[in-house]
């Protein structure tokens, strides 16, 4: 099919969703190398350890106080959807999600500001952004890397926003193969809500050692009895602080210390339910307090802890991410508790797992 047909294919699109001149979009696809995992995996990874699934109405997940991404998965690799655009069109989550990868993105926001971004192996070749202005340029470290992909979008008959849009996205669809198509923007579909944390470098927020070194290679260090203890140590104290009438979560992590799989399988959707209330609880909240200092975003984080410790404990993958969102959570209280991990990492204990 050549490039004409495509961008028609693409300005209908946006015709008949006409909504999304008024909202916004991120749309990104991502070209998996040699050793890349699967959709779900990659994405996870750069939206938290253990992100969760649920089906949600495409044009009601902007409402969501948590990041949904709709993934769809082929023989060259996936694309993520986004409702309003603005968390995937970050530069350093561009970075992120390009590590053994190629990547190309499209998005744009309520006001505008169009964004294309074309990465590769964690570098930002072609960054090309208010590409709808007469005046746009294109930066990057290697601006002429797409070629001919290029000029898809940059030879466009019209500078009008709905043409430029509509080229941005058949550029993407021509050199990954990749189709967007309608049904993709309306009605239910399955979607991965991630703790709203990537706020600024992935790295600064989604890694321990970039938090807290000394307190990361003490954990990674541990044995999985004392692992298992941090997570049990971790849920105690807040629980104890935040959620002492919460009575499924008490019985979730019970569930979690025997690996009762299934319990925590049953349990686990409410828990998720009651996480996105906290989250909206703080993300429509009056405001005006920084964040560290809101009550309502400390209670968020707890809730996001716990969820981190109870699959941390059934699955037995990392949970440093954990130990970031419990000190979060704790703000004043977390060195106390932090001593006390590092206590518990230095003990060698003779007692069997439980």
């Amino acid at each position: 099919m050549d490039a004409d047909s495509v961008i028609e294919h693409y300005i209908d699109l946006l015709v008949e969703h006409e909504w999304l001149a008024r909202g916004g979009l991120g749309w990104s696809v991502i070209r998996k190398t040699a050793g890349t995992g699967s959709a779900g995996r990659m994405v996870a990874e750069s939206f938290g350890s253990f992100p969760e699934f649920r089906d949600v109405d495409f044009r009601e997940s902007d409402l969501y106080p948590t990041v949904e991404v709709f993934i769809n998965e082929n023989e060259n690799g996936f694309g993520i959807l986004e409702r309003d655009g603005i968390h995937q069109r970050r530069h350093a989550w561009l970075r992120w999600l390009s590590r053994d990868a190629s990547l190309w993105h499209v998005s744009w926001v309520a006001r505008g500001h169009e964004k294309f971004v074309y990465a590769e192996n964690g570098q930002l070749l072609v960054d090309y952004p208010e590409f709808c202005m007469d005046d746009a340029a294109i930066y990057g470290d290697a601006p002429a890397s797409l070629g001919d992909h290029l000029r898809i979008l940059t030879a466009a008959l019209s500078n009008e926003r709905l043409v430029k849009r509509a080229s941005a996205m058949a550029m993407v669809d021509v050199a990954t193969g990749f189709r967007l198509h309608g049904d993709m923007l309306q009605g239910r579909h399955r979607a991965l809500l991630a703790d709203r944390l990537i706020e600024g470098d992935p790295e600064s927020v989604l890694s321990l050692g970039h938090v807290d070194h000394e307190l990361l290679a003490c954990v990674a260090a541990a044995t999985r009895l004392h692992r298992r203890q941090i997570c049990k140590l971790v849920l105690d104290r807040l629980v104890q602080r935040y959620f002492a009438k919460w009575p499924e979560l008490a019985q979730a992590a019970s569930a979690a210390f025997d690996r009762d799989a299934a319990v925590v399988s049953y349990l686990m959707p409410e828990i998720v339910e009651q996480n996105i209330r906290l989250g909206r609880e703080w993300f429509n909240g009056p405001g005006g307090t920084p964040r560290e200092e809101d009550r309502r975003w400390m209670r968020w984080q707890a809730g996001i802890a716990v969820r981190l410790a109870i699959r941390s404990l059934i699955d037995e993958e990392d949970d440093s991410e954990m130990l970031i969102t419990a000190k979060n959570a704790l703000g004043k209280g977390w060195p106390e508790l932090r001593r006390q991990i590092l206590s518990r990492c230095s003990t060698v204990s003779t007692t069997a797992e439980f």
